[in-house]
């Protein structure tokens, strides 16, 4: 089950990727943030 999922997350990904160019929209780039993955409490 887990195989399928992934392989349909996969397939949402391209689609989207594929609509977006056609549409004309730019990616929207991921930006990693310390702060959201920090556990450390202060």
């Amino acid at each position: 089950m887990t195989r399928y999922l992934n392989r349909l997350s996969d397939y949402f990904f391209v689609i989207a990727r594929t609509a977006n160019v056609r549409s004309g929209v730019a990616d929207i780039e991921y930006v990693r943030s310390q702060n959201v993955f920090s556990s450390k409490k202060k």
